[in-house]
């Protein structure tokens, strides 16, 4: 079940993936247990994870 959209942007460098954009021109890599951790952190969900769709990111549950 598709809970919404993830706050990261997908980018193609320096390495393809998801980042967290912290302030302007900053951004920081996140890996697959970070985004996991963030999406439990915004939607209040010890089941949410993280995946991408194409270039979009969402935030997934069981359920």
């Amino acid at each position: 079940m598709s809970l919404g959209w993830e706050w990261v942007e997908y980018r193609e460098s320096p390495t393809p993936g998801a980042y967290c954009v912290k302030r302007k021109g900053d951004t920081m890599y996140l890996s697959q247990s970070q985004r996991d951790a963030g999406c439990r952190w915004r939607f209040h969900d010890p089941k949410a994870f993280h995946r991408f769709k194409g270039r979009s990111n969402y935030c997934y549950t069981y359920g």
